[in-house]
C-alpha cells in the first residue's frame, strides 16, 4: 500500500495517496507510526530521515 501511496503523491493525488497510507497502517498496525511517517515525509519540504522499522 505504501508503494502505491508514494506513486499516486509524485503524480498529485494527495487524497488517495493519504487513503493508501492509512490503508497500510490499519493492515499493519505494528507499523502504523512508520506508515505515518512516510506520509509526512513526503509532505514536508525538506524530509528526514526514515522512522526505524520494528
Amino acid at each position: 500500500m505504501t508503494l502505491l501511496g508514494h506513486v499516486q503523491y509524485t503524480s498529485g493525488d494527495r487524497t488517495g495517496a493519504q487513503k493508501s497510507f492509512e490503508q497500510a497502517a490499519k493492515l499493519d498496525p505494528t507499523n502504523r507510526a512508520r506508515y505515518l511517517a512516510e506520509l509526512a515525509n513526503l509532505s514536508s519540504p525538506t524530509p528526514s530521515a526514515p522512522a526505524p522499522q520494528a
